[in-house]
């Protein structure tokens, strides 16, 4: 069997405590770097057992004579929170669909008992019609290799859990975070002194972007502060974590400048994709024993 066209490392996890000049903010509050790599989009699938994520890096293709075609979003299968890089290779039959242009891409889907890893490809065959290929690794098997399948038998992502606070925006440039009961979790007001303006999605965004990330068992909620520049442009904001329950915290805990997407883990640790002008953007772990201070 030949090897899918990406290269595949093994990378070393790399802790830090409060590091010295050049980390940034994110690395000074005690999170944990899983993976980096400059190219990264920051998207993540975890699989249901919070063993297994799946990151797009963003490729570029190029065609038989070295020029570049398109950019392709290939998965990278990585155990947490580790950081190793599983290796998936392809079957014959996906190397010969290959070079149609059917190769899995994006996060996927995993099976209910995280066993199984699902990819979908497709392209225009005409006016409002598709022609699609459906992939699957077996991640049980010694080598999970990719082969073509008729049916994905997947958990798809559901919706959006609803924060369980609320937002009074006092002006363009300040936005409380409320309890349910009416107390102040979290003040916020440009970080930036020429930001203008500071804002948050509703708290009960279905699907799709949402600032908040609510524990789906306990009352933490993680959330992220938008700014924009004096030219409209979005500027560094900062992401941040709350207990939505008394005890309440005296202030939000500061995650980082820039943090985007996240997600909780069973285990009570956070994951977020988080961009560091040092590592790049990166893969990063907050344990949980950092949100039972």
């Amino acid at each position: 069997m030949n090897k899918l066209h990406i290269t595949i490392r093994i990378l070393p996890v790399f802790l830090f405590y409060g590091c010295g000049g050049g980390t940034s903010d994110t690395d000074q509050h005690g999170a944990q770097i899983i993976f980096s790599d400059p190219d990264i989009r920051c998207d993540m699938n975890l699989s249901p057992d919070h063993q297994l994520m799946v990151v797009p890096v963003i490729t570029m293709t190029h065609d038989d004579d070295g020029r570049p075609i398109k950019s392709i979003d290939r998965p990278l299968l990585i155990r947490v929170p580790s950081g190793e890089v599983i290796d998936v290779i392809t079957s014959p039959e996906v190397e010969a669909i290959a070079v149609e242009g059917f190769i899995p891409t994006g996060t996927g889907c995993f099976s209910e008992d995280s066993q199984r890893l699902y990819f979908m490809s497709m392209r225009s065959a005409g006016v409002r019609q598709f022609e699609r290929v459906r992939f699957v690794a077996d991640l049980s098997a010694e080598q999970p290799t990719f082969r073509i399948v008729e049916e994905a038998d997947c958990l798809q992502s559901g919706p959006n859990i609803p924060a369980n606070v609320r937002v009074n925006r006092l002006s363009d440039k300040e936005i409380h975070i409320l309890s349910t009961d009416g107390t102040l979790l979290g003040k916020h007001t440009p970080r930036g002194r020429l930001n203008p303006r500071v804002s948050v999605s509703d708290t009960d965004v279905e699907y799709g972007y949402s600032s908040f990330r609510q524990h789906p068992e306990k009352d933490l909620l993680a959330y992220s502060v938008s700014e924009s520049s004096v030219t409209g442009f979005s500027a560094p904001g900062g992401s941040y974590f709350v207990r939505t329950a008394p005890p309440y915290m005296r202030e939000p805990f500061f995650l980082g400048s820039i943090v985007y997407e996240m997600v909780w883990a069973d285990d009570g640790s956070l994951y977020g994709c988080s961009s560091h002008s040092e590592h790049k953007r990166t893969i990063v772990r907050w344990p949980p024993e950092l949100f039972s201070m």
